[in-house]
């Protein structure tokens, strides 16, 4: 199990923890993308939240890393939301690049396959993240493999796989 400390200056409402400036930021595949693309510290952890929502350079720098790594398969239309999908109808097995949330302290939190894309057909798989100004959330797509623990007592929030 992962735990991230919470301090009161990492608090936004009620729980929310860094995920960029002071923290180490995003992994895709191996590369790291710095924490610099976050234009606000902070993530809040939303389980009614369903697409996780990035700062717009935060998720420039993800959509991009993310594209590098998927560049074997060919792209789809997008929603009015998702930008990045893909036609996945000739292949039997598909290779999807990791998305590796890393915090200060040593936590990550590695992103099942299952919540880093959404498909809405086989002809339209789309990346299961958004730009969006201010804070970030991690969305319950993103958590639905894991388990998340509020220890308000301790500022502590804990997860597991």
């Amino acid at each position: 199990m992962e735990t991230l400390t919470l301090t009161p200056d990492d608090m936004f409402k009620d729980f929310a923890f860094g995920c960029g400036e002071d923290n180490k930021g995003l992994f895709i595949g191996s590369a790291g993308i710095p924490p610099s693309v976050f234009s606000t510290a902070g993530i809040i952890v939303d389980s009614g939240t369903v697409i996780t929502r990035l700062p717009p350079g935060a998720y420039d720098a993800l959509r991009s890393a993310f594209q590098a790594g998927m560049s074997e398969y060919p792209t789809a239309p997008g929603t009015s939301q998702l930008d990045t999908c893909y036609d996945f109808s000739n292949y039997h097995t598909v290779n999807v690049t990791t998305v590796t949330l890393h915090f200060d302290g040593g936590a990550d939190l590695e992103v099942d396959a299952s919540g880093i894309l959404v498909g809405f057909s086989v002809s339209q798989v789309c990346l299961a993240f958004v730009a969006e100004t201010g804070f970030g959330i991690i969305g319950n797509t993103q958590q639905k493999t894991v388990e998340v623990v509020y220890d308000v007592g301790a500022g502590k929030l804990l997860a597991s796989d």
